[in-house]
C-alpha cells in the first residue's frame, strides 16, 4: 500500500511539474523526502568530519564555545547550497555526527532506540499508526532535541504512556 501511494505521488507530482510547470508538489514531497536529506547529510558529514562542535550550539554552550558565526544548519546552507539564509537541517544521525562524530551518531541512535522500545512496550493498538508515522519524518529531518521538545515527541510519549497504553488488546 505504501509503495503504491509513493508511486502514485511520484507520478502525480511529476506530471503536474511536466505538464503544468507546477513544481510545488514535487518540491515539498518527493524532493524533500528522498533527495534533499541525503544531500544535507553529506554536507554535515563532510563539513564536521574533523571538527565536531560538542553540542556547543545547545546545552553545552556554557562550557564549549561555538566556533562559527552562523548556526550549524545555516553554515551548511552557506557552504553547500550557497545560501546562508537557508536552514539546512538534517536528521538525528548527521546531527549526532556534527556534535561528536561517530560517537554522537551512536548516542542519538541509542536514545531513539530506547524511545521506540518504550513505545513498543506500551502495547499500543495499530489503529494509532498514523500518530507514529511522524516519528520517521521527524527523525530524518530534525535534531534529537528539536524532535523531542518542539516537534511533539515528548507529548506523544506522554500520551502513549497514559492514554494509548494497552489499547492493543482493548480495541478491535
Amino acid at each position: 500500500m505504501l509503495i503504491k501511494l509513493l508511486v502514485l505521488l511520484t507520478i502525480t507530482t511529476w506530471g503536474l511539474d511536466y505538464f503544468f510547470n507546477y513544481d510545488y508538489g514535487w518540491t515539498i514531497t518527493m524532493n524533500r523526502i528522498f533527495m534533499l536529506n541525503p544531500l544535507l547529510d553529506f554536507g554535515f558529514y563532510d563539513f564536521f568530519y574533523d571538527r565536531p562542535i560538542y553540542w556547543s550550539d545547545s546545552f553545552m554552550s556554557r562550557w564549549v564555545s561555538y566556533p562559527y558565526e552562523l548556526t550549524p544548519s545555516h553554515t551548511i546552507g552557506k557552504e553547500y547550497l550557497s545560501k546562508p539564509h537557508v536552514n539546512a537541517n538534517t536528521g538525528i544521525i548527521a546531527n549526532g555526527f556534527k556534535n561528536a562524530g561517530v560517537l554522537g551518531a551512536f548516542i542519538n541512535i541509542i536514545i531513539v532506540s530506547i524511545y521506540i522500545s518504550l513505545l513498543n512496550f506500551f502495547k499500543i493498538s495499530p489503529k494509532f499508526f498514523g500518530l507514529f508515522i511522524l516519528l520517521i519524518f521527524t527523525f530524518t529531518n530534525a535534531s534529537l532535541s528539536g524532535s523531542v521538545l518542539t516537534h511533539g515527541l515528548l507529548i506523544l510519549f506522554i500520551m502513549s504512556m497514559f492514554v494509548l497504553r494497552n489499547t492493543k488488546y482493548t480495541l478491535t
